[in-house]
């Protein structure tokens, strides 16, 4: 139980030095030994939590030269481990999110399209509850209400949208994609007024699909990313050109 404890430990001090930047792409890390030395831990251990880097395709092992890190397009972006750490360390979280707007902008608004389609009363209330949430936290003390943040309400509408689709694949991935979208939210606007933009788009996105509008639906994702792009322009730690 403690070896499994101290390689997680080490396993998340190395990819903690990896994400926020400590050793960029196309760095190598310290020599196993040298590992094992600094962190005191035991070589199976640093096997071990190296390894791990390695299968989610983060390092790259060389022959007669150690342990590189790969670029970011090589990193097993939806596995769980890897979601995690890029949504804790600013510098690696920077990289991704323009693919991730784009990507959002392919996908939505069918997505919304599908749930305008599918959706049962069942998952209209769970998508108002969501965008009561965000509202109610506009004006409450840190944003927050109920014991939830504005920013984990406005991803739980999106993952209700995805939910509302009834399909199995699209509810998967928002699954996935949640941490990740969730960072993305954390970097737009915080001002009272972005906020009720955003609330705003929000609402006609769930209008459309009560209304059963598939193209109404379509229109108001289309809508609403337009809006995260602007608030990600102007929001803390931009990235977007």
């Amino acid at each position: 139980m403690a070896g499994a404890q101290n390689r997680d430990d080490l396993l998340e001090k190395l990819a903690g030095a990896i994400f926020d930047g400590t050793y960029p792409p196309g760095s190598f890390l310290p020599r196993e030994i040298d590992i094992c030395s600094t962190h005191q831990v035991s070589r199976s251990t640093a096997r071990s939590a190296l390894q791990t880097l390695v299968d989610t395709g983060i390092l790259v092992r060389i022959s007669g030269q150690g342990t590189r890190v790969r670029a970011p397009s090589e990193w097993q972006l939806l596995d769980p481990r890897v979601t995690h750490w890029l949504t804790h360390y600013t510098e690696a979280s920077a990289f991704y999110m323009d693919d991730l707007l784009r990507f959002r902008e392919s996908v939505e608004p069918f997505v919304t399209m599908e749930a305008a389609t599918h959706a049962t009363a069942e998952d209209l209330v769970a998508i108002e509850r969501a965008l009561g949430g965000m509202a109610a936290t506009i004006d409450a003390p840190d944003h927050h209400c109920q014991g939830a943040s504005h920013d984990e309400y406005d991803v739980a509408f999106h993952e209700a949208v995805y939910a509302a689709t009834h399909n199995v694949i699209w509810t998967q991935l928002s699954h996935m994609l949640k941490p990740i979208i969730h960072a993305q939210v954390a970097r737009t606007r915080r001002s009272v007024e972005a906020m009720r933009e955003s609330v705003g788009c929000h609402r006609r996105v769930m209008e459309a699909i009560r209304r059963q509008e598939r193209s109404e639906a379509c229109e108001a994702a289309r809508e609403l990313l337009s809006h995260t792009a602007e608030d990600l322009r102007d929001g803390p730690g931009a990235s977007l050109e």
